[in-house]
């Protein structure tokens, strides 16, 4: 996958979840505009040019949370994603 795709996933498999959970409104504003797409569409709106809102609407607490999930599930993948340094 490209850099761009994995922001996507991330955003649509993380970040979406955590915000629906937290937000009413954030809830209602994907269930109306975005939840009724195909898996592909929805990735396509994650990102640019359309770049549907996510980390961007995040508090710390939700960021972290975010990172978190992020970190584990690609690491599980076998991907390293910070450098470590001796």
């Amino acid at each position: 996958m490209k850099a761009w795709e994995y922001k996507a996933y991330c955003k649509l498999h993380f970040g979406v979840p955590i915000l629906r959970r937290d937000s009413v409104k954030y809830k209602e504003m994907y269930d109306t505009k975005v939840k009724e797409f195909p898996y592909e569409t929805k990735l396509m709106f994650m990102a640019e040019p359309y770049s549907f809102p996510v980390t961007s609407m995040m508090n710390v607490a939700q960021h972290s949370e975010f990172l978190e999930m992020v970190e584990r599930h690609f690491s599980q993948q076998g991907f390293q994603l910070t450098e470590v340094r001796k």
